[in-house]
């Protein structure tokens, strides 16, 4: 199967457990991968057959910065969601990585995945 990808969309937005910690914005990254065919786009070469990059991106920020999140595991999940719901494809995977989560323990990154079919 086919797949666009985006890697490491960066945006700032409010998250974490504690309340302290949602009161400035801290770093997320957001991998995500479209699965569908890209057949007819590649034979017409045309944006209105294949899935726009930047609607994408616009849908991703909207559901980042819309409002403070308490678990990665839930933003994760609404990304999935709306993508699905937003754009004509078969699955998606949702990555999301909170870089700063686990700094004081020498974690590099810490990151939610996963993987959601469509039930068209």
């Amino acid at each position: 199967m086919d797949k666009i990808i985006l890697h490491h969309c960066t945006f700032y937005c409010y998250i974490g457990v504690p309340n302290s910690e949602r009161k400035s914005k801290q770093k997320i990254l957001v991998d995500i991968e479209l699965f569908f065919s890209i057949k007819k786009a590649t034979k017409t070469n045309k944006i209105t057959d294949t899935i726009n990059y930047d609607d994408v991106h616009s849908t991703i920020k909207r559901i980042v910065q819309g409002k403070k999140h308490i678990l990665v595991e839930t933003l994760t999940k609404e990304i999935a969601q709306s993508i699905l719901q937003s754009f004509p494809i078969k699955k998606v995977m949702v990555r999301v990585w909170k870089p700063a989560a686990m700094k004081r323990k020498r974690v590099k990154n810490v990151a939610v995945e996963i993987l959601r079919n469509n039930k068209i």
